[in-house]
């Protein structure tokens, strides 16, 4: 009953709700109470409620374990770093209620390994053990294998060496409920060759260590879902995407709130991101970049509000990105330092977007620009690149023109109107190809 009702969890994209504990009244079982020394191993149904626990060992759960702590604090009472280790073994299942996992002494951290089903609701687990000078970091709680049964309910995991979440082949991994995954040395989550992870309505933020690492950094992956969650505060990227598809970035709020200082990375950054992914309706602000994606990425962005960043959404210079094509659609991009939208060595299709003092540039290009309202000075600035623009109106800044056509560029523009202040609304007219009309008043 618990796989299946997780199944649909993940593939509904939802994970919300509340999870119970398994019926067992009373802090009972054949494992009940730990050992005074040596590891606490689980091999049956053993429950524990209202109780502070120290192991002086690892806790194993083997197996034909099972583990329910329902407002408990555990201790684990290592000696050195990384001496002993919380481990739920294949098919072993550890659920924690109203509960706390901790060190007994904090600077000896434990190791959080997880092959079987982890279920926890409104709980913590911090001063995990990590490796924090190697990457990829390895530490936090670590979810290891196919398949994977963990879910992660208004959950807090703080305060871990490296990785705050380091999953490696899972498949099947929920964070929801108001989680917060905040405060690990490295990134807040790392996960490589995995599938169907589910982050909804939480946060993942570093207010507390020195914000290195990434927020969320997923690599070689599919079936990835954040909606609705809140990732800031970090030193390299808030979402980092490597070879993902079949995944999608929705209703998040990314760098909102937070100064640009703090924010030192690009919101989104893809890379090998086919059409399968899917970036639409976030908030992104105060970030050294919005969204930045290259090595032949052709995500759809779509009904974002990208505003008060370094940059707005750019194609980085990859001679890989024309076996690639992408699709802008409907964005509200504003008030960014750089350019609002930034194509290099690409080809692309922006359709029925606002740039508000902003404007397009074009670097060995080819686009399609429809329907597109764009203020601000050199609105399309093209350098080796053509392009078609079709319904759309500019507005200029002062003195500077809609159009800026360097070495040998080509756009053919149909319907569109440009409101222009002091000078010639195009520069290096030759080169424009005019049909229908142009309006110029």
């Amino acid at each position: 009953m618990g796989s299946a009702l997780f199944l649909l969890l993940v593939t509904s994209g939802t994970s919300e709700g509340t999870t119970s504990p398994p019926s067992i009244s009373g802090s009972s079982g054949p494992d009940y109470p730990p050992p005074s020394a040596g590891d606490w191993l689980i091999t049956g149904a053993t429950a524990v409620w209202d109780e502070t626990i120290i192991v002086n060992g690892s806790l194993v759960i083997t197996e034909t374990g099972r583990l329910t702590l329902t407002n408990c604090t555990l201790k684990i009472n290592s000696t050195l770093d990384g001496q002993y280790t919380v481990r739920v073994n294949l098919t072993g299942e550890f659920y924690v209620y109203d509960s706390t996992i901790t060190p007994y002494d904090t600077n000896y951290k434990y190791r959080f390994e997880v092959y079987g089903r982890l279920w926890t609701n409104h709980s913590t687990a911090e001063y995990m053990w990590g490796d924090e000078n190697n990457p990829p970091f390895t530490g936090g709680i670590q979810i290891y294998g196919e398949p994977s049964d963990v879910w992660l309910n208004d959950t807090l995991v703080t305060r871990s060496g490296g990785n705050g979440i380091h999953a490696i082949g899972a498949v099947g991994v929920n964070i929801t409920g108001g989680s917060n995954i905040t405060g690990n040395t490295r990134s807040e989550v790392y996960a490589e060759n995995c599938q169907y992870f589910n982050f909804t309505n939480s946060n993942f933020t570093d207010y507390i260590d020195a914000r290195l690492g990434d927020g969320i950094w997923i690599k070689n992956a599919s079936n990835v879902v954040i909606d609705h969650c809140f990732v800031a505060h970090h030193d390299v990227n808030n979402i980092d995407f490597w070879n993902v598809s079949y995944s999608s970035v929705t209703y998040n709020d990314l760098g909102v709130g937070v100064n640009i200082v703090y924010n030192d990375g690009d919101a989104i950054s893809l890379a090998y991101c086919d059409n399968t992914v899917r970036i639409a309706w976030n908030n992104i602000t105060n970030q050294s970049g919005g969204i930045n994606f290259w090595k032949k990425s052709s995500p759809l962005i779509q009904n974002n509000h990208i505003w008060n960043n370094g940059g707005g959404i750019s194609n980085l210079n990859d001679p890989e990105a024309f076996y690639s094509y992408f699709y802008i659609y409907n964005n509200t991009i504003e008030n960014n330092t750089a350019a609002g939208i930034t194509m290099e060595t690409s080809n692309g299709t922006i359709v029925n977007n606002t740039l508000w003092a902003d404007n397009i540039e074009m670097f060995n290009s080819y686009a399609r620009i429809e329907d597109c309202y764009i203020r601000g000075s050199y609105a399309i600035f093209c350098n080796a690149s053509s392009l078609m623009v079709v319904n759309t109106t500019i507005v200029l800044g002062t003195g500077n023109p809609a159009f800026h056509l360097e070495n040998d560029s080509h756009p053919f523009a149909l319907n569109c109107t440009v409101d222009y202040w002091y000078k010639e609304s195009i520069r290096d007219v030759s080169n424009l190809t005019v049909q229908n009309y142009l309006h110029a008043r």
